[in-house]
């Protein structure tokens, strides 16, 4: 059985060429818009940077300058966070998600006649800011790692740390806003997304205050962890759906939360869909893709395994098999540039996937670090 400075040797000689892969795909021009967001490989946008790319990327840099305390891994956290913070709307919200810049959305037209819909604000159409529900997902995920890097700047940049409490407050009141009393919102409600807004209001609720935040975070806890299977799977959403992806995910913003408030169901929950995960591992440390559908956009993504490692971190030495396997597997897909193709089987590195990936060795290398300290 491997230990856990086998696991964190492994992961280190990945990160060695992937981390300044990612830090060569920001954009570090000071006078264009886009400094600080991590640049599209295929962009999404008309634009070659969005929020939803460039927020895992702040992510891992926090949690690398966490692990190691290189002040070069801060000041691109720092970086990447300031873009982030830019591209919030007035609302609180960001469009990025979706695959838009702050500045597109639909016109006045799109909407219903004589609409306060139309009632223009700097960012677009108060209808542009809302359009989606993923713009609820958005201002929780880019808010908590606004929030993330808010606690740290509180000593290394005072003044930057007020800044971004501002950012993390609009994205925290928008996304209360948007939640009803029974903790449901527009359209769609995939466990993941609602994890993730769990956590942005437990986090606002123990860093602002108000117990409005955690009444809300603790409504919507309880129905993900009703969501779990028996076997401890978590299905993509309340219609089902059968992905290892957005299983991780959940499984790490629930770990998220348990950071912010500990809850030992929350832990359970995790260790049963951890127990389940990685017992769909093959000896060749790959995924048993069968589950999937193979038309599914997340079938064989190699950002899976960057949330798999995520989801697994806290946990890493009940794991260190696993991990390990995950690892070499993971190593033998990554290109020679240090960047990871979209999916298992493609050529070429992919910027967004190999972030998550990035994130994943992050997170991995903190929890593995701590636990040695």
């Amino acid at each position: 059985m491997p230990s856990l400075g086998d696991v964190v040797r492994l992961a280190e000689s990945i990160l060695e060429s992937l981390e300044p892969y990612i830090r060569r795909n920001i954009c570090w021009d000071e006078a264009s818009p886009y400094y600080g967001g991590l640049i599209e490989t295929v962009p999404h946008t008309p634009r070659p940077t969005w929020p939803h790319a460039s927020y895992r990327v702040a992510s891992a840099y926090l949690r690398l300058y966490e692990a190691y305390g290189d002040e070069s891994y801060w000041r691109v956290a720092r970086v990447v966070v300031d873009y982030l913070v830019r591209e919030q709307t007035e609302a609180g919200c960001w469009f990025g998600y979706a695959g838009f810049p702050k500045s597109a959305g639909w016109t006045e037209r799109s909407a219903p006649p004589g609409s306060k819909l139309n009632v223009r604000m700097e960012d677009g159409t108060v209808l542009d800011i809302i359009r989606f529900p993923f713009s609820v997902f958005g201002a929780a995920l880019y808010g908590k790692v606004i929030a993330d890097a808010m606690l740290l700047a509180e000593e290394l940049d005072p003044k930057r740390a007020r800044r971004w409490r501002d950012s993390f407050l609009m994205a925290a009141e928008f996304v209360r806003c948007m939640i009803d009393d029974n903790g449901y919102w527009v359209t769609d409600r995939a466990w993941n997304q609602r994890a993730a807004v769990a956590v942005i209001l437990a986090t606002a609720s123990k860093l602002l205050g108000p117990e409005r935040y955690l009444r809300k975070a603790r409504i919507i806890l309880d129905q993900v962890l009703s969501a779990q299977l028996e076997s401890g799977e978590y299905p993509y959403s309340e219609h089902g759906g059968r992905t290892y992806h957005y299983h991780a995910l959940t499984l790490y913003y629930l770990n998220q939360f348990n950071e912010v408030m500990p809850d030992e169901r929350v832990r359970d929950s995790v260790m049963r869909g951890l127990k389940w995960m990685w017992g769909m591992q093959t000896p060749s440390g790959d995924f048993d893709w069968s589950i999937h559908d193979p038309r599914d956009h997340k079938t064989k993504l190699t950002s899976t395994f960057g949330v798999a490692l995520q989801a697994t971190a806290p946990y890493v030495r009940a794991y260190l098999s696993h991990v390990h396997r995950a690892l070499a597997f993971l190593k033998g897909l990554q290109s020679t540039d240090g960047g990871f193709p979209l999916k298992i089987g493609l050529s070429g590195s992919n910027t967004t996937h190999s972030g998550d990936v990035l994130l994943g060795l992050a997170e991995l290398l903190r929890h593995a670090r701590a636990s040695t300290s």
